[in-house]
This record gives C-alpha cells, sequence and structure tokens, in this order.
C-alpha cells in the first residue's frame, strides 16, 4: 500500500528541437521542484520569443479586413477633403466587383490583374479605368506594408496606354459645331441665364468649368483699377466662414483669369454682380447646387453643371444639329480647347 504521508515528486523535462531556425539548435529544460518549474517556465518563454515566425503565419493568423472596412480607414488617412471625395468614388467601383466583405488580405497579383482587365473592358474611358486600377492598388499596398501581409503589387503591364494623344482622343469644336452651341444657348438668356453665361464664358476664358464654378463671387471677382481690367481670382482659399469650399489641382493652378472683354461689353460681370446682391456666393449657384461627397465635407460645384451640358449636347447631337458620330466631343472640355478670336466675338454677338 503506499504511503499517503509521503509527498509525490514530478519531474518535468523540455526538450524542443528548432532545424537550427536563428541559431538556435535545441533547448534541454529539466525541472522538479516547483522553484525549478518556474525557472523552466521562464527559459521556455524566453525561447520560444527568439523564434523567428514567417510573415506569411503573422498574415493568416491576423484577423481578416473586410473591404468596406479597409476602404474607409484609407480614406480617412486622406489629408484633403477633394482627396477622400475623388478615391470614394473610385474605389466604389472595386467596391463593386470585389463585395463589401471581400478580405483584402487574400487579393494578390492574379486577382489585382483580372480585376484590371475586367476594368480596363467595362470603363470606356483609359485614363478613368487606369485612376480605379492604380488607386485600389494603392490601397491594398498600403495596408500589405504597414500589416505586414506581403510585397507590393504592381499595376505595371494592368493599364491600357492610350494611342493617341489626349487633343486627338477628345477633339475640340469646330467652328460651326461651337455656333451651334451660342445659339442653343441664347434661349436660356432671358429665363435660365446660368445655363446662357456657362456656355458662353467658357470658351471665352480658357479655364476648367470646375475653377469657373468654384469662384466666390465675394472675394475672386476682382477688378484692377490700374489696368481697368475685371479678373477672377483662382485658388483654394477658404471662404470668409474659414470652411474650404474650392481646390484646385495644385499650388501651380492658382492664378488670376482675365475676363475676356467681350464678355464684360455682353453683360457678363453684371450677371456675375447681380447673383451676388440676390445672395449666391458662385456664378451658378442660383441653378446648381453643389454635389456634396464624403458627407458633405467635399463639394464639386461643376458635377450637375456637367451633367446637364452632357444631355445638352447628346439632344444636339441626336437633333442632327452637331456632328459627333465618333462620341468625342464633351461640352465644357472641348469649348477651353478651342481658339476664339475675333470669329468668336462676331458669334457672340450674334447669339
Amino acid at each position: 500500500m503506499p504511503n499517503h504521508d509521503e509527498k509525490i515528486q514530478v519531474d518535468l523535462i523540455f526538450k524542443l528541437d528548432f532545424n537550427d531556425l536563428g541559431g538556435l539548435k535545441s533547448v534541454h529544460i529539466e525541472a522538479e521542484t516547483p522553484e525549478e518549474h518556474e525557472q523552466a517556465k521562464a527559459m521556455l518563454n524566453d525561447t520560444l520569443d527568439k523564434i523567428p515566425v514567417n510573415s506569411n503565419d503573422i498574415a493568416r493568423k491576423k484577423p481578416g479586413m473586410s473591404f468596406s472596412g479597409a476602404m474607409e480607414a484609407y480614406l480617412e488617412l486622406q489629408k484633403k477633403a477633394s482627396t477622400r471625395g475623388t478615391y470614394r468614388s473610385r474605389l466604389k467601383h472595386a467596391l463593386a466587383y470585389f463585395g463589401a466583405e471581400k478580405d483584402i488580405r487574400h487579393i494578390e497579383q492574379a486577382e489585382l490583374s483580372r480585376y484590371a482587365k475586367f476594368v480596363n473592358q467595362d470603363v470606356a474611358d483609359s485614363s478613368t479605368a487606369g485612376f480605379y486600377i492604380t488607386t485600389f492598388c494603392g490601397l491594398l499596398n498600403h495596408f500589405r506594408l504597414t500589416e505586414g501581409w506581403g510585397g507590393k503589387l504592381t499595376t505595371e503591364r494592368l493599364i491600357e496606354k492610350a494611342e493617341t494623344p489626349d487633343s486627338e482622343a477628345r477633339d475640340a469644336f469646330s467652328s460651326v459645331q461651337l455656333k451651334a452651341l451660342l445659339i442653343n444657348a441664347a434661349k436660356y438668356r432671358a429665363k435660365e441665364p446660368h445655363k446662357y453665361w456657362v456656355t458662353v464664358a467658357m470658351p471665352f476664358l480658357g479655364c476648367r468649368i470646375e475653377e469657373l464654378a468654384q469662384v466666390n463671387l465675394h472675394t475672386d471677382l476682382l477688378r484692377s483699377e490700374v489696368a481697368k481690367v475685371w479678373y477672377l481670382d483662382v485658388n483654394a482659399k477658404a471662404d470668409s466662414d474659414g470652411l474650404k469650399r474650392k481646390s484646385v489641382k495644385n499650388k501651380a493652378s492658382w492664378r488670376c483669369i482675365p475676363i475676356h472683354s467681350a464678355l464684360v461689353r455682353h453683360g457678363f460681370v453684371d450677371y456675375l454682380i447681380e447673383q451676388r446682391k440676390k445672395g449666391f456666393s458662385r456664378p451658378f449657384e442660383s441653378g446648381w447646387k453643389p454635389a456634396e461627397f464624403d458627407n458633405g465635407a467635399a463639394l464639386k460645384w461643376s458635377h450637375y453643371i456637367t451633367n446637364w451640358g452632357g444631355r445638352e449636347l447628346k439632344k444636339l447631337v441626336s437633333d442632327g444639329i452637331i456632328a459627333d458620330e465618333e462620341r468625342k466631343l464633351a461640352y465644357f472640355h472641348s469649348m477651353r480647347l478651342h481658339s476664339l478670336g475675333a470669329w468668336g466675338e462676331r458669334e457672340f454677338r450674334q447669339s
């Protein structure tokens, strides 16, 4: 019979072989007393901390990240509200393709390539398709590098290059076509002057539609008393309440644009001043409110204007008034590429 008064002794023996990992070949630990057990435990933990772990194992063990969650986290990193709005619109295409719950850890180069192929087939404009692909790849690479999920993915050979210069890919209006636009716009002058002036002003100013649409009538419509010239100050300064409601491509885009003398003579400046007196802060705000992106943090003043212009041009093409067999014309973009000179002023007076 065993003597129950005798203490039971337990011997612990650990022997681990590491196959020469990190310079560790093996460790052998023996312990008998409780004190030795604690020492052995500490030694074992210290040894395990020295073992290198494969990064792919980390990626598999870490919790996943859904596409929707990654997208919101990535957008939060962008400092400019306008950038967040732009990236959000681009990433929505990939979100629809992969699904909101897609775990982005498992999107590798092959799957990125398949998405790029789909984008190039689904999106007509090659530049837009390229933006979709590069923005999505940027999101993936950010988390792959910061979370240790793997090496960078690349868009090389995934983006289709335009075979013709931009100037040829999107034609400018011919003199005949531009005349048709001015005549068509004239019908709006009395009752919907915003439609008339946004059409007429663009070719005479030579700026982007967004730059004109976001001009603050209280601070950016100015007149040089020395030169006796009205001009627009294009900038991204905040409004008087401290909120930024304007954006430009870069600092070099900040500039002053003189208002063509023909526009002044025919009433464009008078129109702008009248809009300001009516309480509007932007030239065409009476007809088109700005589109809001990123929960209102980013505004695009030309969004609904260009939508209207596209519909107007489509109608003119459908009615046979403007020929656009290859659908290369764009209502506002094509106008600013056309040099008017004396011809433009003559047609302006007639319209």
